[in-house]
């Protein structure tokens, strides 16, 4: 890996664990909010920022040599629709709770039905 690839990625880790420091930080009412001018809670917002990654990386992982992309949880409809998906992920993820992780191997930010 280049010197230029390792620093974007470290970046991104350090974009990760603010934005989960963050996402902890938020009490239920907090999470419970609407989030004005869309159709999800701030848990919404926060599943559907957190599943995006899975999906984009099933795209770019065979670009940069990776074989073993974590799956993701709602398969993409056939024909693709970014919002026919996002709503599918967000929707199975509503009542779950919020689930931390640095690791990009660990999917990054999880939202699990089990305990915390």
């Amino acid at each position: 890996m280049g010197s230029r690839t390792a620093a974007l990625l470290e970046e991104m880790a350090r974009h990760r664990e603010r934005f989960e420091a963050f996402c902890r930080s938020l009490s239920d009412d907090e999470l419970s909010t609407q989030v004005p001018g869309a159709p999800w809670t701030v848990h919404g917002y926060i599943a559907h920022l957190c599943t995006i990654d899975g999906l984009l990386c099933r795209f770019f992982a065979p670009l940069v040599g990776m074989t073993d992309a974590p799956s993701i949880d709602v398969e993409p409809p056939r024909p693709f629709d970014i919002d026919e998906w996002n709503e599918a992920i967000v929707e199975k993820r509503a009542t779950a709770r919020l689930s931390m992780s640095c690791s990009p191997r660990e999917r990054g930010i999880a939202l699990t039905t089990s305990g915390s």
